[in-house]
């Protein structure tokens, strides 16, 4: 029992440690996020119901940072579709403006 308790808190601390390195770019938080997710599950096989107070400490730490850094992508991908759309529209005119040019017409000469 004491060594499932030592190894849930070194995989808390883990994970807490892995949020707080980030760098605040989007591949480094996917990394993190991955890493987290496996020693989430490794975490939660354990299923202990009795955390300790350093043990929940750390988990709304985790929970805090985690939220930040989710956030920080979510916006991220706001602004990347904000710029695809941008692209499409700027398609979408060049496009209509080469398609109305781009008839061929019929001239008569002995009009």
């Amino acid at each position: 029992m004491l060594e499932t308790t030592k190894f849930s808190e070194y995989l808390v601390q883990e994970m807490l440690r892995n949020v707080l390195s980030w760098d605040g770019t989007t591949d480094e938080a996917f990394k993190i996020l991955n890493e987290n997710d496996d020693l989430m599950k490794k975490y939660q096989s354990l299923s202990e119901k009795n955390l300790s107070e350093m043990e929940n400490c750390r988990l709304e730490q985790l929970l805090v940072k985690t939220r930040r850094m989710t956030d920080y992508l979510s916006k991220e991908k706001n602004e990347f579709f904000n710029k695809i759309n941008q692209l499409n529209q700027a398609h979408k005119i060049r496009n209509q403006y080469v398609y109305d040019f781009s008839d061929s017409y019929f001239i008569d000469k002995d009009f």
